[in-house]
């Protein structure tokens, strides 16, 4: 029995192979030869059938490409990605030759795709972007299931936290057919994160339900990632009972699958709606299966890992043990910075750039072939003034690209630096919130005779920790000086200019009346009590320029600059 089934796949997989062949043979237009593109036409060839695809009658024209698209897919399928990277490289050299640029453009699109999910990030995307100058809005009728196409462009620019070309991909995608229903199915769960990112979540759960429903034609394991994703959807909206429900379904899929990171990113989620309904030993037991899913199987990822120390924050917070959650706010901090040096948000503009200059160097090639051909001779006058005008537009088109990618990356630099600065204002609110409770609990406590709060807690000695955790200094302020120079551009030069008689101590409550701190938040940061805070208010308030007959409030001068 054993020998007649490996005979029965032989044959099979010969048959296979020579149908394979027969359609390379058989293709003579473009029309023709991206159908073949789009098809599924990844099968493992034998040798015999590699050896068919690279003779004499597969040298040329579209059977060529044919040929070693089949011969590329079939390394990808045998995990060769250089093998493969290397015969489409040769169908793409033919297709530039003949000018088949619509195939050229889908040859860097299926490279670019294969490259991409290879971890071959940087050359992936170079080849994406050749489809894109190639495959222009214009052409996408001509490309069969182009809606793959776009969503995958889609999918790589949210990757890359361009969120809004991102959108505009995906959802073109969905006015044109796919080549799967996968695909389909990828293209609605990445608009359901990209609005969840974006914080719209009825769009989120629209999205996310509708890939749901796809999923259902496919396995169980893509229904459970989306159920997980519905879950976060409705947790953003607040339908925590919806939420619970789907994240429910995540873990236990997840589980069965052996897929620890998504499980214990579920009772994660799981865990912020616990502890937002106050249920706070509910919430402990999840931290704890967290926990022993974490070290029994090493999956642990930066974002989770500051997602369960914040969530220990709060339950310890909840349950009044301050001490522990300040030491647990210091790993929270410690993972939030983490998360930020391995986020920084990336941009495709400089490999865009590339891709442009590639293009255009390899237009004038052409431009310069044509010249030296008899009918580019008998027109050298007219050519010759083309050309100029091509490379006049040329350097134009650069120093624009440029200069947009200059501002593209300032604006990159500017998110960051925006973000940097509020995750330490969060961090600060977070210890002040622990400060407050802290303080009133022992406040009650001494009325009552005690120093300290049950446990045997040395709890005065926690609350001066934490006042020195939140104090501002001399190494913050001078980063707080370069974050706020990138966020709000010559702040302190537009201050010391309208205000030149400003000490240092001022300076600094100026800048943090910018940042909308309150009282309170002030107090903690400069060390003194909110009086004091209220009486500097007042002693600046007589330094204020005047306009007019009056001095300037504080508030207005601070929204000039």
């Amino acid at each position: 029995m054993g020998l007649l089934v490996r005979c029965l796949l032989i044959n099979i997989a010969s048959v296979t192979g020579q149908t394979i062949i027969d359609k390379t043979s058989r293709i003579n237009s473009q029309e023709q030869m991206l159908s073949f593109l789009a098809s599924d036409t990844t099968s493992l060839l034998s040798k015999a059938d590699e050896n068919t695809l690279t003779g004499k009658n597969y040298s040329h024209g579209y059977p060529f490409i044919a040929s070693r698209v089949v011969l590329a897919k079939n390394a990808i399928t045998g995990n060769k990605i250089d093998a493969s990277d290397a015969y489409y490289e040769q169908a793409i050299t033919l297709c530039q030759e003949r000018e088949w640029g619509l195939v050229e453009g889908y040859l860097h699109y299926q490279l670019g795709k294969a490259l991409y999910k290879h971890g071959k990030t940087a050359s992936g995307v170079e080849h994406l972007l050749y489809a894109r100058e190639l495959i222009t809005p214009a052409s996408y009728t001509a490309i069969p299931g182009c809606g793959s196409f776009l969503a995958f462009m889609g999918a790589v620019y949210s990757d890359y936290k361009d969120y809004a070309v991102g959108l505009e991909y995906l959802n073109t995608s969905l006015q044109y057919p796919f080549q799967n229903t996968l695909d389909e199915y990828y293209a609605y769960g990445t608009l359901g994160l990209i609005y969840y990112k974006l914080n719209n979540a009825d769009s989120s759960i629209w999205a996310s339900s509708s890939a749901l429903e796809i999923s259902k034609k496919l396995n169980e394991d893509v229904y459970g990632q989306m159920a997980g994703n519905l879950g976060v959807g409705y947790l953003q909206k607040g339908d925590y009972d919806s939420a619970l429900f789907y994240l429910a379904i995540d873990y236990r899929v997840s589980s069965s699958l052996h897929n620890w990171p998504s499980a214990g990113g579920s009772l994660l989620m799981q865990t912020k709606i616990l502890l937002q309904q106050g249920k706070v030993a509910s919430a402990e037991a999840l931290l704890k299966r967290v926990d022993s899913i974490y070290s029994a199987y090493h999956c642990s990822v930066t974002l989770h890992s500051l997602y369960y120390y914040q969530y220990r924050v709060k339950a310890n917070r909840l349950k009044g043990n301050y001490q522990q959650a300040v030491l647990l706010q210091d790993s929270a901090d410690k993972y939030n910075q983490l998360y930020m040096s391995e986020n920084q948000a990336s941009s495709l503009h400089n490999l865009e750039l590339t891709t442009a200059k590639k293009v255009s160097k390899a237009r004038i090639a052409l431009l310069e072939s044509e010249k030296r051909s008899q009918v580019f001779s008998r027109n050298l006058v007219i050519a010759l003034s083309i050309f100029g005008i091509i490379i006049f537009l040329q350097v134009l088109y650069r120093n624009t690209q440029k200069r947009k990618n200059e501002k593209q990356m300032y604006e990159l630099k500017l998110k960051a630096s925006d973000q940097q600065l509020k995750n330490y204002l969060d961090n600060i609110r977070e210890k002040n919130r622990i400060l407050e409770e802290l303080t009133e609990e022992l406040g009650r406590h001494k009325e009552n005779g005690s120093s300290s709060l049950p446990g045997g807690e040395a709890d005065w000695e926690t609350l001066a920790k934490i006042k020195n955790s939140t104090l501002l200094t001399e190494q913050d302020w001078n980063e707080f000086v370069q974050l706020i120079d990138i966020v709000y551009p010559h702040f302190f030069v537009k201050l010391t200019h309208k205000m030149p008689d400003l000490t240092r101590s001022e300076i600094r409550l100026f800048t943090l009346i910018k940042l909308n701190l309150s009282n309170k938040e002030m107090s903690a940061m400069l060390g003194i009590s909110v009086d004091s805070v209220l009486k500097a208010k007042q002693r600046v308030k007589k330094k204020m320029p005047f306009n007019g007959d009056q001095a300037m409030a504080i508030e207005d001068l601070i929204n000039s600059i």
